[in-house]
């Protein structure tokens, strides 16, 4: 049959001994259609950071991926992005008062109708084939509900240590492998 490197198969033990980073298999075209057609909801939660907030819903929209939705969850509790919101064809939800940046991103999630969440603040981008990497992974096991990578900051500095590998999502979570970003996990 007609195939398509990806990074589908076998990702679980990969995941195990190796990471994200080394992943190589192959799928069909049908396997990899399939998992393009579940929906991805890129969450971006707002305070107060109008430009920053346009290079993330740019960074959001201009994913590999399809279908994605993008929602934006402003906590300024005054409606502040929502003239920047009105520019990209994203949903726009509103706090009336500040409640933070947690609660922003459960506004969010209520509001998504996606299978995979994307958490995004906005002063963060997401590489373009991000979204596509990660939903791969997701789609090859049913086991499989949350795909993490690393992060490169503005200044080049990768987080965790790029030597770092398997399964540290416990860790991750529990803020004992600092810095854990949110914007490198995507859940099913």
């Amino acid at each position: 049959p007609n195939r398509t490197p990806t990074c589908a198969d076998e990702a679980t033990e990969n995941i195990k001994n190796r990471g994200l980073a080394t992943l190589f298999a192959w799928m069909t075209i049908d396997e990899l259609n399939a998992t393009m057609s579940r929906l991805a909801s890129i969450i971006i939660p707002t305070y107060y950071r109008t430009d920053a907030l346009r290079r993330a819903i740019e960074s959001a929209l201009a994913q590999t991926y399809e279908p994605i939705e993008v929602v934006v969850a402003d906590d300024s509790g005054e409606r502040f992005a929502e003239n920047i919101v009105d520019e990209y064809d994203v949903t726009y939800v509103a706090h009336e008062k500040n409640r933070g940046g947690n609660p922003a991103r459960n506004t969010g999630i209520e509001e998504a109708t996606g299978e995979y969440v994307q958490f995004l603040d906005d002063d963060d981008v997401l590489f373009p084939e991000k979204i596509e990497h990660q939903a791969e992974v997701l789609a090859s096991s049913s086991v499989i509900g949350v795909v993490y990578s690393g992060v490169e900051t503005v200044d080049g500095s990768q987080y965790p240590d790029p030597n770092v590998r398997g399964e540290v999502l416990e860790e991750s979570l529990r803020l004992e492998m600092f810095p854990c970003y949110t914007c490198s996990m995507l859940l099913k």
